[in-house]
């Protein structure tokens, strides 16, 4: 009877516990698997979120960080990291804003070197750490990568790669800010003028200068390049401020062999044409560069002349233009219409007709660097009172006639005497050698009357 209830107690406990355990067990089961699925919402809705996040990251900085081998040149193939740590890249980019910083370095407490616009297109040579590296007159200079993109521009082949590429300075007149502050025309000159003046503006478009001679700029020195050229040009964008004597200075820095200055004037409104601006033989400052200097403007504005069919107006000569006092090149003042006048107004605004403007000055450019097969005379040669662009000036249409001092010197102007108050970019009412016209400018001055300079 004894042995018989303790067999039931220890049933009784064995009975218990397996329960208990059964029970303590399926708690933990139905606790782990409940664990288990709310654990695993938790965690893939935050990796979704996180990826999601990471993704973008990962996109942005590939994108910024990965280099475009269809864009590198053959002399970088294979190779992708410069010495300097950029990855190497050979293609353009365009400012996304107005206000972008271009900075001597690439970090944020680097001096700044120019503010550009939107819209400036950029050649980019590489890029690291969210900054673009790109080239700008000759030098590297650093942009947030932030704050520019890739564009689709497409620049020829360079036919003409074997050839010595000659170095040609380009300079779009004008910039949004006028400033009225003086300075000397020429290297220790007590006669002064205004650092920049406004710039002009079309009568009927109501385009401001400085818009149409970049835009021009940028034209010529994508076709100079295709021909084997080096461009430097004194700004990419029309926020900078600089003044005339500095863009001079700056031509004499770069190694070019010629300084080319692009204007749009305004005068009455029947004045048209093509007009240049040249240093006098008598020149205080560089006469040497006399010859060289007339022979560039005539070339230049003979075949633009030719490319365009607009009006031919000839030569000036004069010793009151702080750009050309300053250059140690030779160099001129190409005027490449008349905002003043309705149908210049309007050419310099068709797309095409700046098209045919680039490349008549690039043809000119050509002819004066001996490209052309067709040699030309000395400008400054004896046969100086002769124009030597008078083949362009009749097919030009028009009677341009050639106005001479007592010294022989040669003054083209037009036989119309509209000449007379023209303004330009660079001139304040320059006078010819025998004072009979007057030429007058914004960019140098508002000067009243020749005899001011004088």
């Amino acid at each position: 009877m004894e042995f018989h209830h303790n067999l039931f107690k220890k049933s009784k406990k064995y009975f218990f516990r397996k329960i208990t355990t059964g029970c303590i067990m399926a708690g933990l089961i139905v606790m782990s698997f409940s664990g288990c699925f709310g654990s695993t919402d938790k965690k893939d809705e935050k990796t979704e979120a996180s990826s999601s996040t990471e993704a973008e990251s990962l996109t942005e900085s590939s994108e910024k960080q990965t280099p475009d081998s269809s864009v590198l040149s053959d002399k970088d193939v294979g190779v992708t990291i410069d010495s300097d740590g950029f990855t190497i890249l050979d293609d353009y980019v365009r400012v996304l804003d107005d206000g972008v910083n271009i900075r001597m370095k690439p970090s944020t407490e680097a001096d700044i070197y120019v503010v550009l616009a939107k819209g400036v297109d950029l050649h980019r040579t590489g890029e690291k750490d969210g900054w673009s590296r790109v080239k700008m007159n000759g030098s590297s200079f650093y942009v947030s990568s932030n704050f520019v993109e890739k564009t689709d521009i497409e620049w020829k082949q360079n036919e003409k790669q074997n050839e010595k590429a000659h170095i040609v300075y380009i300079d779009p007149a004008k910039q949004i800010t006028a400033d009225s502050e003086k300075e000397q025309i020429g290297p220790d000159s007590t006669v002064t003028k205004a650092r920049m003046s406004p710039a002009n503006i079309g009568v009927n478009t109501g385009n401001f200068e400085y818009d149409i001679t970049l835009t021009l700029a940028r034209k010529l020195k994508a076709i100079l390049e295709t021909r084997g050229y080096t461009v430097v040009m004194s700004r990419d964008s029309s926020s900078i401020t600089m003044s005339n004597r500095e863009r001079a200075i700056l031509a004499n820095t770069s190694s070019a062999e010629v300084y080319i200055k692009l204007q749009a004037g305004s005068a009455s409104p029947d004045v048209k044409g093509i007009l240049g601006f040249v240093i006098t033989q008598d020149n205080p400052y560089n006469s040497d560069d006399y010859n060289k200097s007339y022979d560039l403007c005539d070339s230049l504005i003979g075949a633009a002349v030719k490319e365009t069919g607009a009006k031919k107006k000839g030569i000036v000569k004069t010793d009151k233009l702080t750009v050309l006092n300053y250059c140690n090149m030779p160099s001129t003042v190409i005027n490449v219409g008349f905002l003043s006048n309705s149908e210049d107004d309007t050419n310099l605004s068709n797309d095409e007709y700046m098209d045919k403007m680039a490349e008549g000055i690039a043809n000119g450019i050509d002819e004066y660097f001996g490209h052309d097969s067709s040699m030309r005379q000395d400008a400054g040669s004896d046969s100086n009172s002769q124009d030597a662009g008078s083949d362009d000036s009749q097919n030009s249409g028009d009677d341009d006639s050639q106005n001479s001092d007592g010294d022989g010197n040669s003054l083209d102007t037009s036989s119309d005497s509209d000449s007379q108050n023209v303004s330009g970019d660079d001139e304040a009412q320059d006078s010819s050698d025998d004072g009979d016209s007057q030429y007058s400018g914004s960019d140098e001055g508002d000067m009243t009357d020749a005899q001011d300079e004088q």
